[in-house]
C-alpha cells in the first residue's frame, strides 16, 4: 500500500511538471515580437497593381532586423521577422524605416508581377519617407504612396 501511495504522489508530481514544462513552452523562444497589420495607399493610382509585391521595415539602431509582409489586392499587409534563423509573425518593438521590394515573382498565368506605378525613392528606406512605430499598444500601420507621374 504504501508503495501504491508513493506510486500516486510521484506519478502526479510527473503530471504536475508535464504541464508546467508545457506552458512555458507556449511563449516562443527568442526575442519579443508583436502583431502588426497594416494598409498601403497609393494617392493618385490603383493599389492593387502594388498586390504581391511587399512592405519592408528596417529597424532604427539595428539594421539586420528586418521585418517585412506581402501587399495584398486590397493594401492590406501583416508583417513577419526573421529572428534567430525562424520566421515569427510581427516585428520587434521599435521605430522602423520603410520602403516597398519589388517582387520577382510571377503570377498565375506565370507572367512576371508589373512594375508598380512608384517613384524610385520608395525603393530605398533611406529616401522613401515611410516610417512607422511597432509597440504593444501602436494601432495599425499607416503607408500612404504616390503614384509616378507618367
Amino acid at each position: 500500500m504504501f508503495a501504491r501511495t508513493r506510486m500516486k504522489r510521484s506519478s502526479r508530481l510527473i503530471a504536475a511538471m508535464v504541464i508546467l514544462a508545457g506552458i512555458g513552452a507556449c511563449e516562443p523562444a527568442g526575442p519579443k515580437t508583436v502583431p502588426v497589420k497594416g494598409t498601403v495607399t497609393l494617392e493618385g493610382g490603383d493599389v492593387s497593381l502594388l498586390a504581391g509585391h511587399h512592405v519592408e521595415g528596417v529597424l532604427e539602431g539595428n539594421p539586420s532586423v528586418l521585418a517585412s509582409g506581402v501587399i495584398q489586392k486590397d493594401g492590406v499587409f501583416a508583417l513577419e521577422s526573421l529572428l534567430e534563423g525562424k520566421v515569427r509573425k510581427g516585428a520587434m518593438p521599435g521605430k522602423y524605416k520603410a520602403r516597398i521590394v519589388i517582387s520577382d515573382d510571377v503570377d498565375d498565368n506565370g507572367k512576371r508581377l508589373p512594375r508598380p506605378p512608384l517613384s524610385k525613392s520608395f525603393l530605398r528606406a533611406e529616401t522613401s519617407g515611410l516610417s512607422f512605430e511597432v509597440s504593444e499598444t501602436s494601432p495599425d500601420v499607416q503607408l500612404a504612396l504616390t503614384a509616378r507621374a507618367k
